[in-house]
């Protein structure tokens, strides 16, 4: 999994009084795809999906300068995620990052990327064609309701694993911070 922090001076704090800085920490999940060849075996990564179109969870905190140790921000996150080990990763790079700009006077907005990264192995051509029927007869897109196939740009949301078309979703999210089937929150 990997952690990624990128800080900004927020310029829209000018003007207010705010010392807040804020904290965005955006959950990505994609699939790294491998196939079997054939002559020897081995597995040969097919590549990378689907691309960082939308985050499937996001946390926001406005934070004082004072409160961006790692117990602290370890206790604010763990409360929202409840994955102690990932809480404390995240905690240590949010903190190691705000270090760097202690003393600065002007507010800051750091960017968060947990980038969740599984691996996949597709099934051999004649198993991956009889998969790929049962897919398609059971899946549909409950957004637009239409069916999800093979060559459809789709999501799997991480918390409940339901699919969608990818830009069904995004539309959805734009508006709304939970699955359209089970109503898991996504967005905070």
């Amino acid at each position: 999994m990997d952690i990624i922090a990128f800080t900004s001076f927020d310029q829209t704090f000018c003007h207010h009084l705010s010392l807040e800085n804020r904290v965005c920490i955006s959950f990505y999940q994609r699939f790294q795809r491998f196939a079997i060849d054939d002559t020897d075996g081995t597995l040969v990564c097919t590549g990378l999906d689907p691309p960082f179109h939308f985050p499937s969870r996001q946390i926001n905190l406005n934070l004082m300068s004072h409160q961006l140790s790692p117990r602290h921000l370890f206790r604010l996150i763990d409360a929202r995620l409840h994955d102690r080990t990932l809480s404390r990763r995240i905690a240590e790079k949010i903190a190691a990052e705000a270090v760097q700009y202690v003393g600065f006077l002007q507010p800051y907005v750091m960017s968060v990327y947990v980038v969740k990264t599984q691996q996949v192995v597709s099934l051999g051509e004649e198993e991956e064609e009889e998969e790929t029927q049962k897919e398609e007869e059971e899946s549909t897109c409950a957004i637009c309701l239409e069916g999800l196939y093979k060559n459809d740009e789709t999501f799997d949301l991480p918390y409940c694993s339901h699919m969608f078309h990818s830009t069904c979703i995004g539309e959805w999210l734009q508006s709304h911070d939970s699955c359209p089937l089970c109503r898991e929150i996504l967005l905070e």
